[in-house]
């Protein structure tokens, strides 16, 4: 069910992480009611399912019980899946470092550039390998 959300609104990390990870053909039939919750995730109907991908204020905002919840020491950003209203496990989706990235600050030094920094919605753990 999980990777039907990712057809709908291609630009978000989220989706295009579980398109990449799922690779076979979508049945988007199955799938209405797709709408993004700024800063928190995504909902969406999946073959009659109500389902929630998000973060902890997600959660908090749906009066989700996540008592369950184990702390992941896993690298990267959780997202909390939920369906019907209950909590179904999580995602570890992190970012990974382009080969170039490196040849690239040292290009922008070049031309004259002080300071560079990195914007990640990964965990600080992480963005500092």
């Amino acid at each position: 069910m999980l990777h039907m959300v990712k057809t709908i609104q291609p630009t978000l990390l989220l989706a295009i992480s579980i398109r990449n990870a799922y690779k076979e053909t979508i049945d988007e039939s199955k799938i209405s009611n797709y709408k993004e919750i700024a800063g928190k995730g995504i909902s969406a109907t999946i073959e009659g399912k109500e389902i929630l991908l998000g973060n902890q204020k997600l959660l908090d905002e749906q009066n989700i019980n996540n008592q369950l919840i184990e702390e992941s020491d896993s690298l990267g950003t959780k997202i909390n899946v939920i369906i019907n209203n209950e909590f179904a496990g999580y995602l570890i989706i992190a970012d990974e470092i382009k080969k170039d990235s490196k040849k690239a600050i040292a290009s922008l030094k070049n031309l004259g550039v002080e300071k560079t920094l990195m914007l990640t919605g990964d965990n600080d753990a992480f963005a500092k390998m």
